[in-house]
This record gives C-alpha cells, sequence and structure tokens, in this order.
C-alpha cells in the first residue's frame, strides 16, 4: 500500500520546499536526547549532520553527494570490481566528498566544544569539565588537520585496508563510520558519568547548539524543550530556568505538570481538547 497523502510545505501562504531560507529554525530538547551520550555512534552522526544542515545550504549539498557516491563505491565492492577503472574513479570522488564532509564536522564540533564548556559548569554547579572531540574511522599522522591531509590519510587506509573491504564488500573509512566522542574530566562521559550528569551534558550541547547556531547564521532559532525539568533537581532546575529567563533567544517549555512554576514563565498555556489556552 502506497500512500497518496503529500506533505507541503508552505511559507507566507506559497508552495515551497523544505530547506527554504525563510523556514522556522528550531532546536529541540526531548528526554530521548539522553541517547547523544549513551547510544550509538549513529545517533550522534545525526546530531552533527541535522544541526549542520541547518546553518549550511553547502553541507546539505555535500552530504547528498557524499551519500550517492558511498552507495556507488559499495556497489563496486559488492560486485567485485575493485580493479575497474571506475573503482578507481569513484575512489578519487570518495576520498574528496568525504575530507569536505569530515572537515566541515571537525570545525563544528570545535565551535560546540568551545560554547558548551561554560554552560555545562553554569548549570551542572560542579567543577566537572566537559570535552568533545570528533573521532576519525581512520588515523591521521599529523598535528593540524586540512583537506589535503584528509584526503590522503583516508587514500592511505583505502590501500592498507583493501583486502578487508574485499572481504566485507563495504566501505570501511569515512564519515558515515566516524563518532563523536565526549568526555567528562577527561573520561568518556557514557561510561563514567551519572544519569543526572549525561542529561546535563545534553541540555547543554542543545544550548551550545542555539549558541553555535547564532555565531554561524547571526540569528537564533527557536528554541523548543519537552519535559526537561522533569528529571532534574531544584538548583539544578533553576541555574536551568535563570539561563533561560535572561538567554536573547525564544523559548518554549513543554510540560505534563508546570505546579508551583508560574512565577518563573512569563506566559503558561495549558492544552485542552486540543486547543491551547492561556493559564490566567
Amino acid at each position: 500500500y502506497k500512500s497518496t497523502i503529500q506533505k507541503k510545505f508552505i511559507v507566507n501562504n506559497k508552495k515551497t520546499t523544505f530547506h527554504h531560507p525563510d523556514r522556522l529554525r528550531v532546536v529541540l530538547f526531548t528526554p530521548d536526547d539522553l541517547y547523544l551520550i549513551k547510544g550509538s555512534p549513529s545517533k550522534r552522526r545525526e546530531f552533527i549532520d541535522f544541526t549542520l544542515k541547518q546553518v549550511s545550504e553547502e553541507y546539505i549539498h555535500d552530504l547528498n553527494n557524499y551519500s550517492k557516491i558511498l552507495k556507488k563505491r559499495n556497489l563496486l565492492l559488492k560486485n567485485e570490481q575493485t580493479n575497474s577503472k571506475s573503482f578507481n574513479v569513484v575512489n578519487s570522488m570518495f576520498t574528496e566528498s568525504a575530507a569536505k564532509i569530515i572537515l566541515k564536522r571537525v570545525n563544528f564540533i570545535n565551535l560546540l566544544d568551545e560554547l558548551s564548556g561554560p554552560l555545562y559548569e553554569e548549570i551542572n554547579q560542579q567543577s566537572n569539565k566537559i570535552k568533545l572531540r570528533y573521532a576519525l574511522s581512520f588515523i591521521v599522522n599529523s598535528d593540524k588537520i586540512n583537506l589535503n591531509i584528509l584526503q590522503s590519510s583516508i587514500e592511505q587506509h583505502i590501500l592498507e585496508n583493501h583486502d578487508k573491504e574485499c572481504k566485507r564488500k563495504r566501505s570501511m573509512v569515512g564519515p558515515h563510520l566516524d563518532d563523536i566522542n565526549i568526555y567528562q574530566d577527561g573520561k568518556i562521559a557514557k561510561v563514567f558519568a551519572s544519569q543526572g550528569q549525561q542529561r546535563n551534558m545534553v541540555i547543554s550541547l542543545k544550548l551550545a547548539e542555539m549558541y553555535a547556531f547564532q555565531r554561524v547564521k547571526g540569528f537564533f532559532p527557536v528554541f523548543l524543550m519537552d519535559e526537561v525539568l522533569a528529571e532534574l533537581d531544584e538548583n539544578k532546575k533553576n541555574q536551568l530556568i535563570k539561563h533561560l529567563q535572561k538567554a536573547p533567544f525564544q523559548v518554549y517549555i513543554s510540560s505534563v505538570d508546570f505546579s508551583g512554576k508560574e512565577e518563573e514563565n512569563r506566559f503558561v498555556y495549558l492544552l485542552k481538547k486540543g486547543q491551547l489556552i492561556r493559564k490566567e
């Protein structure tokens, strides 16, 4: 069964595309975002890809291009055509495209690292330090990273792992296998940080995403937070609300229980029978 219903995107009553420059930009926090810390690498790759696609049209193009080339390369590996001229051409395109994606990710992770540190200390109210590092799926024998160094490192990895790739019939290097390492006090957070600390890290990362967006685009998106206060203790809850009250962006917090929080929120709306009603 194939549905005939299609999504339509409208801006100012005119039909448009999802990537229209005037679309509403948002950063969303939900309880499921805890998997940014303790989940699989794919969750963290999705996070960085979604964030970068919000701030860079070029990244959207580069990522789509990489996906097409990766698919073609994997098909050649699967069909055992690694000695063909086509494979050499695709390899060249693959390393160039992969290097572009990785460099943009590394630069953005460095920005998030710079911004999230002070935010984590403020909300966590402790001396713990958070650190973000981009984790490559290959070795780079250099103290610095640029397009040429990344491309040559990927090429070297492909040469050294040619037999393995042929045996497994899939690409064993590239941004589709990379990860983001998140540390607390120099230790891997998903192993050594508590559940509460992990939640505070995610909140700090989402706040850092807001400020990074503004740094790149020159304006803030809207911050949507679902059940962010539910599992925070009073001190951390107060620290977060205090930060949001003075923040230079719009914040919408949804919760099943706002009792006792009226003084902390300028506007409170209740959802009743599918309608939003202003609480007086």
